[in-house]
This record gives structure tokens, sequence and C-alpha cells, in this order.
């Protein structure tokens, strides 16, 4: 499909956008390509345009609904036609009836409502589905070589065959248990199911990670802006990937690289261990820039510092888009930035208005970090990602942690 870069300016564009959107993540682009760059170009447009045109603040999806139809001039039999029946869209519109994923889809299309409008309401329902071990996902965990070939289910998924397949009593009944409150914030991606199986199993395996390391106590009133600033130095350091773990670890918290798996969309996760209550910085390195490491790197530590605790063990991250839902993710955002580079500093720079590649490493040296994180940060202030696309830092990280990510 030939499609042109351009700003949203109607209805009928945004669907055009999201068509493109979802050819470009159905293509799954291989990192540094132009098919990425193009929707990661895209992916801001579109959310400009849903901020500005769809901009009601965290709306129930009912009443949302309801808005979108009164302004179509739709009654409640056009929404029966489109769901395929009076009784469900009766349900529906009285809160009787939880929407399911291709409802979502059908409303979000037809109605021009942002699926990011119902992300609040999803999570739960996701959650009472029939959890499904696919054979795309039994595949991929043989691969892994996390579960045995003599163990592959057969028939119907239940709790005793998954505590057989992932036996450790403690992390299995954190992870899989009721008392899972795990987080997980991700805009919702057309024909891109989330699989919260292969979530739970992903988190598992990051407890099971954790397990076998070594940390000293932690402590948050010991976590000071010098031992921060002394960790975002160390981005600037030739070996500075490689000593990141070693320095979390004297502050006692354990770093964990494990790839996602698919159907998950994670980037990372900050994360308690049962028992210890010891916190985890979980990272997939789905992206391999450099700048996108530290940047997930501090946004799991402000999770860590500000919001984990009782009420909440889990949290788990999609990045790739910044525009944030809530006020721990917009907090952790604003925690990353700021520790990354001072406001300050950043807003003398950023006026400046010249984010050339030489004034970029300039203003790095100033600061004492690497260059790849000022040109990341350049390109998502600007919207601009046909920029310094050569000074992110593209396939560096997984070689420092080449043992833990192909593992």
């Amino acid at each position: 499909m030939s499609y042109k870069l351009k700003v949203i300016r109607d209805d009928r564009e945004y669907r055009r956008a999201l068509t493109r959107q979802r050819e470009l993540m159905e293509s799954e682009p291989k990192r540094g390509s132009d098919d990425l760059r193009r929707l990661e170009v895209l992916t801001v447009l579109i959310e400009r345009y849903e901020k500005e045109r769809f901009e009601i603040g965290d709306p129930d999806p009912i009443e949302a609904i309801r808005v979108r139809m009164e302004d179509k001039g739709l009654k409640q039999r056009d929404l029966a036609t489109l769901l395929g029946s009076p009784v469900i869209a009766s349900e529906i519109l009285n809160k009787k009836r939880n929407l399911s994923l291709s409802m979502i889809r059908l409303l979000s299309e037809h109605l021009d409502i942002p699926e990011k409008v119902f992300f609040n309401y999803l999570p739960k329902q996701v959650e009472k589905k029939r959890e499904i071990l696919s054979r795309t996902l039994i595949n991929e965990l043989l691969q892994r070589g996390w579960i045995a070939e003599d163990l592959v289910p057969t028939g119907k998924l239940s709790s005793e065959l998954l505590s057989k397949l992932f036996p450790k009593k403690r992390f299995f009944d954190y992870v899989f248990g009721a008392a899972n409150n795990a987080c997980f914030r991700s805009q919702l991606r057309k024909n891109a199911t989330l699989s919260p199986l292969a979530m739970k199993i992903w988190q598992y395996k990051v407890l099971e990670r954790a397990a076998e390391q070594k940390a000293g106590t932690f402590e948050r009133r010991k976590v000071s802006a010098g031992k921060l600033q002394k960790l975002s130095r160390m981005s600037a350091e030739p070996e500075g990937l490689k000593r990141v773990k070693g320095f979390l670890a004297e502050m006692g918290i354990i770093l964990v690289i494990l790839p996602h798996l698919k159907k998950t969309h994670i980037d990372g996760a900050a994360i308690l261990m049962p028992g210890t209550r010891r916190p985890v910085i979980a990272l997939t390195l789905r992206y391999d820039r450099v700048d996108h490491f530290w940047f997930s790197l501090f946004h799991e530590l402000g999770h860590i510092l500000k919001h984990l605790g009782a009420k909440r063990k889990f949290i788990l991250d999609d990045l790739e888009i910044l525009d944030c839902e809530t006020k721990e993710e917009r907090e952790a955002n604003r925690f990353a930035c700021d520790t990354l580079i001072p406001a300050e500093e950043w807003r003398d720079f950023f006026s400046e208005g010249d984010y050339s590649p030489v004034s970029v490493q300039r203003f790095a040296r100033k600061i004492g970090i690497n260059p790849a994180i000022v040109a990341g940060r350049v390109r998502y202030e600007t919207n601009n990602y046909r920029i310094l696309s050569q000074n992110v830092g593209y396939d560096l990280v997984r070689k420092a942690f080449f043992q833990e990510y192909y593992r």
C-alpha cells in the first residue's frame, strides 16, 4: 500500500493511518529498517491526532460509545446491527456485559473511538478469558528451554498442569495466583491480541532468574541523587553497560535481562520478589538501542522508588508509546527524563534549536552522559524520528548482555 507520511487532519486520514499502522506492525519490521522508522513516525502522528480530536480525559468507555453514537446520529438498533444482536447492544449500553477484544475493535473502527479509551477497562476482562497455551507459545517455550518436551501439555490447560510446567511453588503462587496485581500498560493494537498467559510465564521466569542473583540490602532512602547521577554517567563509559548490573546490586536492586515472549509487547518491569521484597528491574531489550535501554532502566527505577509496595508488586511496561494514561506512568517518565538529563540543562539546550550530531555530542559531554540518550530525547521531543537515527546506539545493548539475552 502506498502511504505518504503527513499530518493527520480529519477522520478519513486517521482511518487510513490506522490501516497503514496495522500493516506495518503485522510485517514486524527489523530494527533500524525504514519500515520501523515509518512506524515510529506514524504512531506519533496518530497519537497527536487522537490527543487533539479525542481529548476527553479518562472517559468511561460506555459513555464514550454513547457520545459518539449521538455525534453520528446512531440509535441502539444501529449498534445492535454492528454487534450482531439487540440483546448484546442493550447489555453493553446498560453496563451489564463486558466488551470483548473483537467488540472493542469494531467499536473503535466504526465509531472512531481510539482503542486506548478502553484501556482502563480491558485488562480485567482479558484476565477472565480462559487461558490458552497455544501451539505457537509452546514452540517458543520449547525453543527457549523453558519447558521440557516430555511435559508438553495435551488437552485443556489446568492449574495443575501449569504447576507441573512451572514447579517453583513460591513463584507460581505469586504470579499465577489471585494475588497477582500486575499492571500492564499498553497501547491496544489492531489485530494484535495480548496474551495474559505469556505475560505471566515471562514474570515467572524473571523471578526464577532473579533468585539466582545476589544483591545488597535495599533501602529507598539510601538511593541518593548522587548515586543516580553516578549511574547515569556510567552510560558514557566504554564498559558502562556491563557495569550496570553490579552497581544496581550494590544498591540492593537486581537486574534481569529476559527477552519478551510474543504477544506481550513488554519493554520492562519493576517487581518485588516474594518473601524478600527485594526490588527487581527486568528489561527485554525489545529495541536494541542505547537510548531505549537507559530510558527503560530509569523508568523502572522510578517505579521502584515511587510506586512499588504492599498494594503493587508488579508493574509491566510497554514504553513504545510515551503518551501515558496513568499518573504513575507520567511520574516514571518524568523521573527518567529529569534524572538522566537535569530539567534546567535540557530546557537551555532544547531552546537553542541546534540538534545536529555535533551539538548533541557536545551537550552530552557537558552533562556527562551517552550522546544516544540526548539523541533519543531530541527525537521524541521534536516528534521527528528521521533525525539522529545514527546517533541512538543501534545494535550495542544485546552485545553487552550477550550471555543473558541469548541464554
